[in-house]
């Protein structure tokens, strides 16, 4: 949870996506009748590095949120930059260095 503060400078307190909800609803969604023996024998493994990656997600948003809190931010703006935030983060599992760089500052552009 973080606090945000609202265009009276009330604080008031937004709950990011929980990780246990965004694991829950990623299990649901491998989990068929339709998959095979392969994929099954794979989900233990997939769904650690689902845990993994959704924790730090909302680590990320939380961090985010608490910025802009800290900056008296008005809550309007919290879509925009948490959705910054994930762009950098997808980039930042994609590329490194030099390109990484690159593509940051084209998202910084928009």
């Amino acid at each position: 949870m973080a606090k945000i503060y609202n265009e009276r400078k009330k604080v008031i307190i937004i709950a990011v996506r929980e990780a246990k909800r965004r694991i829950d609803k990623w299990e649901h969604k491998i989990t068929s009748a339709n998959k095979g023996t392969k994929l099954e024998a794979m989900q233990p493994k997939m769904k650690r590095n689902a845990e993994i990656e959704f924790n730090k997600l909302v680590k990320l948003e939380n961090e985010i949120k608490e910025i802009l809190g800290e900056e008296k931010l008005p809550t309007i703006f919290n879509v925009p930059y948490l959705d910054c935030g994930r762009q950098v983060y997808r980039l930042n599992k994609r590329y490194g260095g030099l390109q990484l760089q690159k593509e940051i500052d084209i998202v910084k552009d928009k």
